[in-house]
């Protein structure tokens, strides 16, 4: 079992340095390609485009990734009238969103519908994905996203050339088209051929999603509405841009590297919470926060000591305001690579209401300290504030899901991986590199 587990972490660790390796040619390439203030036009959009993927989900990513798992162990015929039921939701909520922001968008009408549009295959493209994660067919469940971002990146490249601002549009939303047209119909092949009724009235798992709605949108909001909110209160498109670049490099890029293990470990622990093996449980929890902290640690104080050399040279110097917020962001990237651990935990064990309190949570310390702070540290609150809001989330979620971590042993872990990261900081900084 800790084989198949492992041989999971390591597609998932394979498809998450294919998606670093597009990462770091999007970081080099498209800041570059698009400028300071085009990229602002793009992090605004592409961050409008993840709050409506995430209205759109109605937490059903969690829910698949939870249920099917158990459906796929004993209830095969579950599954067809559970998905369709999923996929019913998220077209009414299609026609809701469309209505409303006609209204909200509307000087942006035709800009805000594309998006829309885009948002809708994007979240049905991650059902496909997250069905395969309740397979553990990690394999695929890790190309689709490799998918996703390769199309966006190829896509920028191209159709900002003939279509300009449309064309950035347009590159946001192509990856979820290919991967209907790529995978959709293996997916419906790989669904069990019986079909049956669902042995809880749909109400349960409706209300359950509505659950993970909040802490899927919670989340959401808090990482994502950083630009939006720049976007309202400082009104720069090149600050909006260096923002959005700082985002992308931690929070979408380093970010889905340094939670592989998390992302691998709730199909066990949910076989596991089911068999009442909490010593087994436990066992795959020091593991994935062992591991977990051999990778952020260090990733954060390489970065931090070679964030300015590698910005002039990789990205460019028009881009070098960012190295300030992406400092403030660093601790962002350790809170929730942690966060994401006790965050499978409590799925496994179906505190959905706990998840929900604690994103919630977060998200209020997120708003209140950027409304606060904004108009006297400029962007620079927006960082802080998501660093502090995720802070929150980690010790709320430790405090809730603890009893499966040995908290002495991980300490002296840390403090071990803490030194030798430090030490690794300070012979970097004495480089000679300009």
């Amino acid at each position: 079992m800790s084989r198949s587990i492992g041989q999971g972490a390591t597609k998932i660790f394979i498809g998450k340095a294919i998606g670093l390796v597009i990462a770091f040619l999007s970081l080099v390439t498209i800041p570059r390609w698009l400028g300071p203030e085009q990229m602002g036009y793009y992090s605004y959009w592409l961050a409008i485009f993840f709050i409506l993927v995430a209205l759109y989900d109605l937490g059903n990513a969690r829910l698949i990734q939870r249920y099917i798992s158990e459906f796929l162990t004993v209830g095969q015929e579950q599954v067809k009238p559970f998905l369709k039921r999923i996929f019913c939701l998220e077209f009414l909520l299609f026609g809701l969103i469309i209505l409303v922001g006609s209204f909200y968008f509307s000087s942006r009408l035709v800009s805000f519908l594309i998006i829309a549009i885009g948002a809708l295959l994007h979240s049905l493209a991650a059902i496909i994905q997250n069905y395969f994660y309740a397979q553990k067919s990690m394999g695929k469940f890790t190309a689709i996203p490799v998918i996703i971002n390769f199309s966006r990146w190829l896509g920028l490249l191209v159709l900002v050339f003939f279509f300009k601002q449309l064309g950035i549009l347009l590159a946001i939303i192509l990856g979820a088209i290919i991967v209907w047209l790529s995978w959709g119909s293996h997916f419906l092949r790989q669904l069990p051929q019986v079909s049956g009724s669902l042995a809880k009235p749909f109400k349960f798992y409706f209300l359950t999603s509505l659950t993970f709605f909040g802490v899927n949108i919670f989340f959401i909001l808090t990482n994502r509405l950083a630009v939006p909110l720049a976007e309202t209160f400082l009104q720069d498109l090149t600050l909006i841009g260096y923002l959005g670049t700082a985002l992308l490099i931690v929070l979408q890029t380093l970010k889905n590297f340094t939670v592989t293990l998390a992302e691998s470990i709730l199909p066990s622990l949910v076989d596991y919470y089911v068999q009442e093996a909490k010593e087994k449980m436990k066992v795959i929890v020091a593991t994935a926060f062992k591991y977990t902290n051999l990778l952020v640690f260090p990733l954060i104080f390489g970065l931090a000591a070679l964030i300015e050399p590698f910005i002039y040279y990789f990205i460019g110097a028009d881009y070098l305001p960012t190295t300030r917020i992406i400092i403030w962001l660093l601790p962002a990237l350790l809170f929730l690579s942690w966060y994401e651990i006790n965050n499978r935990i409590l799925i496994a064990e179906e505190k959905i209401r706990t998840i929900f309190l604690i994103q919630l949570t977060g998200f209020l310390v997120f708003i209140i300290l950027s409304l606060a702070l904004i108009s006297q540290l400029g962007i620079i609150a927006l960082p802080l504030a998501l660093s502090l809001a995720a802070l929150v989330n980690f010790i709320l979620s430790f405090y809730y899901s603890h009893q499966y971590l040995a908290v002495k042993k991980s300490l002296w872990l840390v403090a071990r991986i803490l030194i030798a990261s430090w030490l690794m900081y300070l012979i970097i900084s004495l480089l000679p590199v300009e």
